[in-house]
C-alpha cells in the first residue's frame, strides 16, 4: 500500500507559509477541513488548521513558552511526560483534519517550534513526512511583523530587532526538527518570482508527485499569487544591521539561501549560531520558563540585552578593545535599568498585595 505523505511547511510567520500551503493545495495536497478564517495581514487566508494552532499554543505554554518569546521550547522538554502527553492529541487533529488523503498539506507557523512531537504523531499515524522550510528576508519578515503589530496595536511598535530575533528562533528550529527527513529549504520571494520553478523542485527534491498540475490549476495559483502581495522587500544587506544580524542572522540566511541554489546545506553555521545565541539567552534568563511564558513586559529590555551582548562579542571577537568597553557599559545600563524596571514591578505587586489584605480585614462593626 502507497503511504499517505504529509507536506510540512515550516517557518516563521510573514515567511510565506501561507502562500505556500496554498500553493501546493492548489496543485493537489488536502487541507484541513477546519481552517484558520483570513485576518489582518493574511486576508486570502492562513490555509492551516484551527485545531492545530489550538494544541500548539497549549503545548507551548507547558513548555513555559510563547509564540514571541526570544526562546524556547528547550530540547529536552519534548522527551518529558508532560510533552508527550500532546501526541494523542495531534494524532485525533491529523485523523479529523485530513481524514484517509493520501496527500496533505500541514501548516501551522509555532508548528516549527514544536514539530518533534508532530512528527512522532505523523509517524504513529503511518504517514510519511517531508518538510518545505520557508524563509524569507529576515529584515522583510522583520518589517511585515512591525507593520502588521502596528495596525493591531498602535501604543506597542515592535523593533525590527524583535522581528529578526523571532526569525532566528523559528528558522533555527524548523532546521533542527527535520534533520534525517526529506526537507527543502523554499525563499517565498522565489515562489512569488516562479512558482512554476520552485514547485518542480521541490516535487523533484521531496521525490512527491502533484496530484493537479493542470493549466485550470496554474491559473488558480497565478491568481493567488502576484508580486502585489508581497509589500515588504528588503535590499540593505543583513549585515549592516548591528551585530545580531550580522553574527547570527545573516549566517544563517546566508546558508539558506545557498542550499536553495544547490549547495550542500551548512548545518556547522546552523549549529553553531544556535549555540551562541542559546548560551546568551540562557545567560541573561531570557529562555527560563517563567520568563519566556510572558516575554510582553520585558520584551524590549530583552532585545536591547541581547544586542548588547553580540555588540561586545563582536567586538571582542575583532580585537576592538574601545569599541568592545564602549558597548559593555551599554550592556551594564541595560541590565541596570532591566533591574530598576523589576523593583519597581515587585514594589506594585506588594502594594496590591497590601491593598488585598486590608480589604480581606474585618471591618469594625462588620461581621
Amino acid at each position: 500500500m502507497t503511504p499517505r505523505t504529509a507536506i510540512v511547511v515550516l517557518g516563521m510567520h510573514r515567511s510565506g507559509t501561507s502562500a505556500l500551503a496554498r500553493t501546493a493545495n492548489l496543485l493537489g495536497a488536502a487541507l484541513p477541513r477546519h481552517l484558520v478564517p483570513p485576518g489582518p495581514g493574511n486576508e486570502l487566508g492562513h490555509w492551516e488548521s484551527a485545531e492545530a494552532l489550538a494544541v500548539d499554543e497549549q503545548l507551548l505554554a507547558a513548555a513555559g513558552s510563547s509564540t514571541h518569546a526570544l526562546a524556547g521550547p528547550d530540547d529536552a522538554w519534548f522527551a518529558t511526560a508532560a510533552a508527550q502527553a500532546f501526541v494523542p492529541s495531534m494524532k485525533a487533529i491529523l485523523a479529523a483534519e485530513f481524514g484517509a488523503a493520501p496527500l496533505f498539506v500541514l501548516k501551522e507557523p509555532r508548528m516549527a517550534l514544536a514539530f518533534p512531537l508532530w512528527r512522532r504523531a505523523l509517524a504513529e499515524a503511518g504517514v510519511h513526512c517531508v518538510a518545505i522550510i520557508a524563509v524569507r528576508n529576515p529584515l522583510a519578515v522583520a518589517r511585515s511583523l512591525a507593520e502588521r503589530q502596528v495596525a493591531a496595536q498602535p501604543e506597542s511598535a515592535w523593533p525590527c530587532d524583535r522581528g529578526g530575533l523571532l526569525w532566528l528562533r523559528y528558522t533555527l528550529a524548523a532546521e533542527a526538527h527535520t534533520r534525517g527527513m526529506p526537507r527543502v529549504f523554499c525563499d517565498y520571494a522565489d515562489v512569488v518570482a516562479d512558482w512554476r520553478a520552485e514547485t518542480a523542485r521541490i516535487s523533484r527534491e521531496l521525490q512527491i508527485a502533484w496530484p493537479n498540475a493542470t493549466a485550470a490549476s496554474a491559473r488558480d495559483v497565478d491568481g493567488f499569487l502576484s508580486v502585489e502581495r508581497c509589500h515588504q522587500r528588503a535590499t540593505t544587506p543583513l549585515a549592516d544591521g548591528g551585530a545580531i544580524w550580522a553574527r547570527w542572522v545573516a549566517p544563517v540566511y546566508t546558508a539558506a539561501r545557498r542550499a536553495i541554489l544547490g549547495e550542500r546545506l551548512d548545518t556547522a553555521c546552523f549549529d553553531n549560531v544556535a549555540h551562541t545565541y542559546g548560551a546568551t539567552c540562557a545567560a541573561l534568563g531570557i529562555a527560563a520558563p517563567e520568563h519566556a511564558s510572558n516575554p510582553g513586559p520585558r520584551a524590549a529590555l530583552d532585545i536591547d540585552l541581547v544586542c548588547a551582548v553580540a555588540a561586545v562579542r563582536a567586538a571582542v571577537d575583532e580585537g576592538e578593545r574601545r569599541d568592545a568597553i564602549a558597548h559593555a557599559r551599554a550592556l551594564e545600563a541595560i541590565v541596570a535599568q532591566r533591574d530598576r524596571s523589576l523593583d519597581s514591578a515587585r514594589a506594585y505587586a506588594e502594594s496590591l498585595e497590601r491593598a488585598l489584605a486590608q480589604l480581606s480585614a474585618p471591618r469594625p462593626g462588620k461581621p
